[in-house]
């Protein structure tokens, strides 16, 4: 299973309401290519969105199904990636006084990753996901700067 963590400024709800959007993926998430559509009351239980991964001509259209949540600390969400498989993903959140703890809990259970699951494979997720949370993170401090909760960040990375 692949566990990666990052930390933000950003307060918790911030982060959850990045999560909570499906139309924000596509920023956060290393191949996701295109959002097709969502279930309007994503991320409750069993509502899905509609994603595309990879780049032309090697493009596979799935959907993601949130398996639980309590829309404000974790989402466990399935990740269906066509004949590539499936991953249960599980984001969790904690605040820390100073912003938040993202994790992020990931392995696979359809597919060939799941049948070549190994330390190479872990890698890859660790380094997908830490990528991941790096645009989670910069996303989420932008808003919450925008929004007065955190102070604004210079170019050289002073407040």
């Amino acid at each position: 299973m692949s566990h990666t963590t990052a930390f933000t400024r950003a307060p918790i709800e911030t982060v959850f309401a990045l999560l909570a959007d499906p139309s924000r993926y596509e920023e956060c998430v290393v191949g996701n290519s295109t959002m097709r559509r969502s279930d309007p009351e994503w991320p409750k239980e069993g509502t899905t969105f509609h994603h595309s991964l990879g780049v032309k001509p090697l493009i596979v259209k799935d959907e993601s199904i949130s398996l639980a949540t309590d829309h404000a600390t974790y989402l466990v969400m399935e990740t269906r990636m066509s004949v590539l498989g499936a991953s249960i993903t599980a984001f969790e959140l904690s605040s820390t006084g100073e912003g938040t703890k993202i994790e992020i809990f990931e392995e696979a259970i359809r597919g060939p990753f799941a049948w070549l699951w190994s330390r190479p494979v872990d890698a890859l997720l660790d380094w997908r996901n830490k990528r991941l949370l790096e645009r989670l993170t910069r996303l989420a401090e932008e808003e919450a700067s925008q929004a007065g909760k955190i102070p604004a960040t210079t170019s050289e990375g002073r407040n």
